[in-house]
């Protein structure tokens, strides 16, 4: 069947009109609504190893009108046979001397298995990038070194996926070096600075940017008012949980602010124990909280920009203009216009930018396959498929249970020795755990011995502070006796008239007493303190 393009821009197919018709809401034709957040995975460029192009999100301009002019220029014929769909679209290839834009198949949109690995098998971190005064380094001995840096200064452990070193972004004098961490307890380690060395290998770095925090370690809260004051919100959020790094409101595909909550948090374990709880309190109102699901990747081909296939298995011959959308044999000698226009939906855009309505729609199927094809289901699925078309009725009878397995008795020296050595391994973690234990004690020992010193240091010295408090109180109470004594003496001497008889025979033994009752106070005092 042969199309062309008319000048009015409607393609003849030389086959009357199908009927318009709208199709009932089925499972099959239900989109599932665009997740707004950015994707977790550092954009790869096209000379990659596996020679793709990641989708790179950009801002969603003119999205009505791009939309309204898709459907006026594509119009879309479903039949009710197994799998037929007839879709003519503007983008088809029109040869004119050496340039022609690029087919769109429909083998380009079905969900292959590439695209499902692709999505399911890509770094599930984003790297840490640092960069360094230098051309050249020894990435392994950069990587052990942090690795041992950290186990020793802060007793964690750190694994790596892998490493490369890049130059895309640097200087001259530079390059970068991209560590792919394993597993989210050492994102955790390396996201705090204070974890890091000065030095990496004898030479200094700065750590370019920090990257975005994983699904493993986000979760989303549900129903959250849009009228609450959010910043209240956030310092609650912080202050009952220590680990939580961010809390973001999350927006829909208008930009408008949602009932979803994201809160990002670096501890792998207390995100467990929420997720286990399933409930967070806010301000003392409980909130239902599930787990973060990241938007998939989407595969797109380098070459032919096409979807769901790597270049290397790319059936085309020539190569595809990604901003201008036509075909050449070698794209060094293409001179692009620069006007964009996509070989999907032939809008004004890009062909790898993921507001495409055909890759926004390629995504939701291949995020759809992926949360409900899983093995468990594709087996049962089939399994249901072949009893019905063979008619089969299952008769448990039919299948008697096969007879339990019998036991032999192999007595062998092999035996022998591996029964012993199993046996003596069993005793050697035995004695390596009572070790353990013995060092956890004699840790706690030492401990007790120490602060026992030091205590007996500190009543040592106030010991020594009180004797020599003392001493110098029996110096004063001397003196303050010898005073007064002078003090009695003089007053007796005073008390006597012009014959020297005394002008108040009471008052000298009043005196005399309340000095002698004076002196055995302060000694009775002295021997106390003593």
């Amino acid at each position: 069947m042969e199309c062309q393009w008319s000048a009015s821009g409607v393609w003849s197919t030389g086959v009357p009109p199908f009927p318009p018709w709208v199709q009932h809401p089925t499972t099959i034709n239900l989109q599932p609504v665009n997740s707004p957040a950015r994707s977790i995975r550092r954009t790869l460029s096209d000379d990659m190893d596996d020679d793709f192009t990641v989708v790179k999100k950009s801002k969603k301009v003119n999205q009505y009108e791009s939309h309204n002019n898709i459907n006026k220029n594509k119009t879309t014929v479903e039949n009710q046979g197994p799998l037929q769909q007839v879709v003519l679209s503007p983008d088809i290839r029109s040869t004119s001397q050496n340039q022609k834009y690029s087919t769109n198949s429909t083998s380009h949109h079905q969900i292959t298995i590439q695209s499902e690995r692709y999505a399911t098998t890509r770094y599930p971190f984003s790297p840490f990038i640092i960069r360094f005064p230098l051309t050249r380094i020894n990435e392994q001995k950069i990587v052990e070194e942090l690795i041992e840096h950290i186990k020793h200064n802060w007793s964690q452990r750190v694994e790596f996926f892998g490493y490369r070193r890049s130059t895309i972004r640097c200087g001259l004098n530079e390059c970068d070096l991209l560590l792919f961490v394993k597993d989210s307890n050492s994102f955790c380690t390396l996201y705090d600075d204070l974890n890091w060395p000065n030095v990496l290998n004898g030479n200094a770095y700065i750590i370019i940017t920090k990257p975005s925090f994983p699904a493993q370690l986000s979760l989303i809260i549900k129903n959250v008012d849009l009228r609450l004051d959010f910043n209240e919100f956030i310092l609650d959020t912080k202050t009952n949980h220590k680990n939580v790094k961010n809390v973001i409101r999350m927006k829909n595909k208008f930009h408008n602010e949602i009932r979803l909550v994201k809160i990002e948090t670096l501890s792998s374990s207390d995100r467990n124990e929420l997720l286990d709880q399933g409930k967070i309190v806010v301000n003392s109102i409980c909130y239902d909280i599930v787990e973060y699901l990241a938007p998939v990747n989407v595969l797109i081909c380098s070459k032919c920009m096409g979807l769901g296939h790597f270049k290397k298995q790319c059936k085309e011959k020539d190569e595809t203009c990604k901003i201008c959308g036509l075909a050449y044999q070698d794209l060094k000698l293409h001179q692009c216009t620069q006007a964009a226009k996509c070989v999907h939906c032939g809008g004004n855009h890009n062909s790898n930018v993921i507001s495409c309505p055909v890759i926004k729609q390629f995504r939701a199927d291949l995020t759809k396959k992926l949360f409900t094809h899983t093995p468990y289901h594709q087996a049962k699925q089939t399994q249901q498929m072949t009893m019905n078309n063979n008619n089969y009725v299952y008769n448990p009878a039919n299948f008697p249970p096969m007879p339990a397995p019998q036991q032999l008795m192999i007595s062998s020296p092999n035996n022998i020795i591996i029964l012993k050595l199993d046996e003596l391994n069993e005793n050697v973690m035995k004695i390596n755990n009572k070790i353990e234990e013995l060092a956890r004690k004699t840790d706690k020992l030492e401990k007790f011995i120490e602060e026992k010193i030091e205590s007996d240091m500190q009543v040592m010295n106030r010991l020594q502070n009180i004797e020599n408090n003392s001493e110098l109180n029996n110096n004063d109470i001397g003196v303050l006796l010898d005073t007064v004594q002078n003090m009695v003496q003089f007053i007796l001497k005073m008390n006597k008239d012009s014959k020297g008889r005394p002008q108040d025979a009471d008052l000298k033994y009043i005196l005399e007493r309340q000095y002698v009752q004076l002196a055995k106070c302060i000694e009775k005092q002295v021997k106390n303190k003593k």
